[in-house]
């Protein structure tokens, strides 16, 4: 199960090394991944969703890139296959202003799982508030992404979902 979470940090200052940290003893601890990405290039829930069934599939075929479960959902969000391209684009960084989370791997109650997550956070002094309008996809997202303006421009706006999907499934033609 893929569950996709918006979030608005409302911390003064993101503290990139502490959210990291809390994310991966949080993931260790319950058994499940978790990746976070800059909400400012993140066209909806299906962009992240589609990332991570892409990924699920690179590892049952043997293909994935990396070792890391959170790191291929990363890639292939990202449209990348160099991991530090990936991160320089969707990577959560001090002046990040929102944020977009995927757990995978939560069987039962996400929901109270997630609570738990975003407490612990809380508690080491990161303060998210939940929003999943920050997820939501536009044309200024779309060029952050790397989309051509002729591009974005010759496709009903409808189907600007398309070009997010497109460049994810693209990462298994360019590995």
């Amino acid at each position: 199960m893929c569950k996709v979470f918006g979030a608005k940090i409302i911390s003064n200052k993101l503290n990139v090394k502490v959210i990291l940290n809390q994310v991966q003893k949080f993931a260790k601890s319950e058994n499940i991944t978790i990746q976070l990405f800059d909400a400012e290039y993140i066209f909806g829930n299906d962009h992240i969703i589609s990332a991570c069934e892409h990924a699920k599939r690179a590892f049952a075929r043997g293909n994935n890139i990396s070792d890391s479960l959170a790191i291929e959902i990363l890639l292939y969000a990202a449209g990348e296959y160099q991991i530090k391209n990936a991160l320089a684009k969707l990577g959560v960084k001090t002046q990040t202003r929102s944020i977009a989370i995927v757990f995978m791997g939560l069987d039962e109650k996400p929901e109270s799982l997630i609570m738990k997550f975003l407490d612990d956070l809380n508690t080491a002094g990161i303060k998210l508030e939940h929003n999943d309008e920050v997820l939501a996809g536009n044309r200024d997202k779309l060029i952050r992404f790397g989309i051509p303006v002729e591009e974005i421009s010759a496709v009903p706006e409808e189907r600007w979902p398309e070009l997010i999907l497109e460049k994810v499934a693209l990462l298994d033609i360019l590995k």
